[in-house]
This record gives C-alpha cells, structure tokens and sequence, in this order.
C-alpha cells in the first residue's frame, strides 16, 4: 500500500470513525437541549460542573489548534437545528417494522440539516422545519458558492431511520 492510498485512507477512517459521528450527536444534543452554552450545557447536566469544564477545554484546544493538510485552520460553522420531530399515529401505522427497527407513535426522529449530500455542483439538504429551512439554505449556499442548494422534503426518509447522506451511502450486498 503507498502513501497516497494510506493518506486516503485515513481521511477516510477520521470522517467515518470521528467528523461524521460527532457532528451527528451534536446536531441530536443541540436538538434536545436548546440552551445557549452547546457542550458545556449538555456535558453539565448529564456530568455536573467540573466534566463540563474539562470537556469545553479539551474540545476548544482540539478545535482551535486543529489544521487541515494545508495546515490552514479550521472554521466550525454553527448550522440550524429544526425543533425535535417525532412519528405521528397516523405514520407509525403505515411502516415495516423489521427486527430491532421498530417504530411507534411518538418517537423522535434523528431529523438534522448537517446530513446532507454533496454531489458535483449540487448540495440536496433536508427540509424538516418550515422555520428553520431557510437559515440552513442560505448557510449552505454562503459556504458553497458556485453549487446549487436543493432542499427535499425529508419526513419519509426519516422514518425509514435515515436521512439524505445515509440512504446515498453504500448498500452491502445481501
């Protein structure tokens, strides 16, 4: 294996194994809970204080200090959060449920704007909240000029259990 195969995969294990993880529960935490004061907030009411401090300590000095390969830094971009959905009677009725993806009534469903999908001069975002879709739009288009932003009513695919990145991934052979 040469050093560029190498290189590549190791971008490729940090985005799947760490970027596109955390960027998720952090898109589900901020759902959750809507005060100001993002991961310090959170890690303080699950943790208490001191977690919270050593945990905004340690994701500040990661992210401040953190460069690409150009050794440019990185700019953390805050995106909108729709308000929390969840399956309606109506819709939990109408899905298959398969083992271990059951869906009732109720449930909230994992409804974020950052899985969305680049594609060659085309950015497809989820449109999930009437009042928020336009802030996501235009931050899209503010950090991808030159591409054109599509927004595709999500609901349906959420109910499946993903969203517009997932269900454009790979499909294992069965």
């Amino acid at each position: 294996m040469g050093l560029s195969s190498l290189t590549l995969f190791s971008v490729c294990a940090v985005l799947v194994l760490f970027v596109i993880p955390y960027g998720l529960i952090s898109s589900e935490l901020g759902t959750t809970y809507r005060g100001e004061g993002g991961i310090y907030d959170w890690v303080k009411r699950a943790f208490g204080f001191n977690w919270a401090v050593r945990t905004t300590w340690f994701y500040w000095i990661n992210v401040a200090e953190t460069t690409d390969a150009r050794g440019r830094k990185l700019v953390v971009h805050k995106m909108a959060i729709p308000d929390p959905l969840y399956i309606r009677d109506d819709e939990a009725d109408g899905i298959d449920s398969c083992v271990g993806m059951g869906r009732e009534a109720g449930e909230r469903l994992a409804a974020s704007y950052a899985n969305y999908l680049i594609t060659n001069n085309r950015i497809i975002l989820p449109l999930l909240d009437p009042a928020k879709d336009g802030d996501a739009v235009a931050l899209l288009r503010d950090l991808y000029p030159g591409f054109e932003v599509v927004g595709v009513e999500a609901r349906e695919i959420l109910l499946g259990g993903g969203n517009i990145h997932c269900i454009t991934q790979q499909v294992p052979a069965v």
